[in-house]
């Protein structure tokens, strides 16, 4: 016997289910909830982030299933998870079986930097720029930032409205090289060390590879941005 909830609506032939069975007899809506909400706090107990809320839906106090004799089962249907908008599967594996699904909200609560202001495309941020907010950590499907050292500093790509959580595509540092820039290459082992001009081909924030061309034999090779107009190449 399986039992699908949408919501809380039972058809009549569902709620007919062990109609003369005593009460005493009958697993309880209850323990059937507790079951669902016990086995969600459990796929995060070891999460260290954001502060858990779960919800189980309330069923209808008509569904009369016989009472379990043994443990009951929980489980997440094919392709469910354990975050949003879910369901747990409840199964009794006893004499008379049945399974039913019962739908549940889980939300994970937890502080992310956010737009302090709007900030238009190219503003540089620093600490008057953005704050932390308690937001739904589920509802952030682009990813979120939590550290003001991770946001300093960098350069917003896009207009980023006030309160918008800050995401780590919505940001990156300038760069220190720009495409065309006449750079210094510089490339050393142990305590030897070159310096050549070169040619930026693309632009390059801090630690970023880009292809720069040697003026004197002009070979092009890649090499990392260190500093301002600095690329370090291999000797």
């Amino acid at each position: 016997m399986v039992i699908r909830f949408a919501g809380v609506a039972l058809s009549i032939a569902l709620l007919a289910i062990a109609p003369t069975v005593p009460a005493a007899e009958l697993q309880s809506t209850a323990s059937i909830r507790d079951a669902a909400a016990r086995f969600l706090r459990a796929q995060h107990a070891r999460s260290t982030v954001g502060e858990l809320q779960v919800k189980v839906d309330a069923l209808d106090p008509r569904l009369r299933l016989p009472k379990c004799p043994v443990a009951l089962q929980t489980f997440l249907p094919p392709g469910g998870r354990a975050l949003g908008n879910t369901a747990v599967g409840i199964r009794c594996t006893g004499a008379h079986p049945w399974t039913l699904y019962v739908p549940a909200q889980v939300a994970l609560y937890g502080k992310v930097l956010v737009a302090a202001r709007a900030l238009t495309r190219g503003t540089t941020l620093t600490s008057d720029d953005f704050r932390l907010a308690r937001r739904d950590l589920n509802g952030l499907a682009y990813g979120y930032l939590t550290n003001p050292k991770t946001a300093l500093g960098k350069r917003a790509l896009r207009l980023i409205p006030a309160g918008a959580a800050l995401t780590p595509n919505t940001l990156a540092f300038p760069p220190l090289v720009r495409r065309g820039q006449q750079v210094t290459l510089v490339a050393g082992v142990g305590g030897l060390e070159v310096r050549m001009a070169g040619t930026a081909l693309a632009d390059g924030a801090n630690g970023a590879d880009i292809k720069v061309r040697n003026l004197s034999s002009k070979r092009v090779v890649e090499g990392t941005v260190v500093a301002t107009g600095v690329v370090r190449v291999p000797l």
